[in-house]
């Protein structure tokens, strides 16, 4: 096989052998290429194939060894560019994804705290029987142990505790509501 078969093929002659050897003179050279601006030699061999992946699938021909040469390294070059601008996008949106979700839970703590002190600030505001008698539901105290510790029967605890969520449900907002229903259950 001439040097010039192997390098310059029309359709008709491209052959496994003439690409194998262009495949076989070119490979590791271009492998250290690539690697030497990626620093990974699982892309750099990634990149490497592709690009002979390509001359073999378009079936490229080249004019002499040199155009072959240019190419090849050419196409490697563009390739990790391709490569690292590609990763520079994944990053900027890993990290802004990242940064949005760190300001999503702050928001989201700052509206929980929110919520939680216009809570007890209505609750605050409750008689002080009824306001004792929830926080110690909120506290999951049965009813039984609230009337002996404020020495009341077990039916008063019911009704206090009903009139203070009656109270509360027109001074509270819907979220609010469900809040407090979720810490008494």
């Amino acid at each position: 096989m001439s040097e010039r078969y192997i390098i310059i093929a029309d359709k008709t002659e491209w052959s496994e052998a003439s690409f194998h050897h262009i495949y076989d003179r070119f490979f590791q050279a271009l492998m250290i290429y690539t690697y030497n601006y990626m620093g990974d030699m699982s892309l750099a061999e990634d990149i490497v194939q592709d690009i002979f992946s390509t001359i073999w699938e378009e079936r490229l021909q080249f004019a002499t060894l040199s155009t072959l040469r240019v190419y090849l390294y050419n196409a490697a070059r563009n390739r990790v560019l391709d490569h690292e601008r590609h990763q520079r996008v994944h990053n900027k949106y890993v990290l802004r994804q990242h940064a949005d979700h760190q300001v999503s839970d702050v928001e989201n703590s700052y509206i929980k705290e929110e919520v939680y002190n216009q809570l007890f600030a209505a609750i605050d505001q409750l008689p002080e029987r009824q306001r004792l008698i929830l926080l110690q539901s909120m506290e999951k105290r049965k009813v039984k142990e609230i009337a002996e510790a404020l020495q009341i029967s077990a039916n008063s605890v019911k009704k206090q505790k009903q009139r203070a969520l009656d109270t509360l449900r027109d001074m509270l907002t819907d979220t609010q509501m469900l809040l407090l229903l979720q810490m008494l259950s």
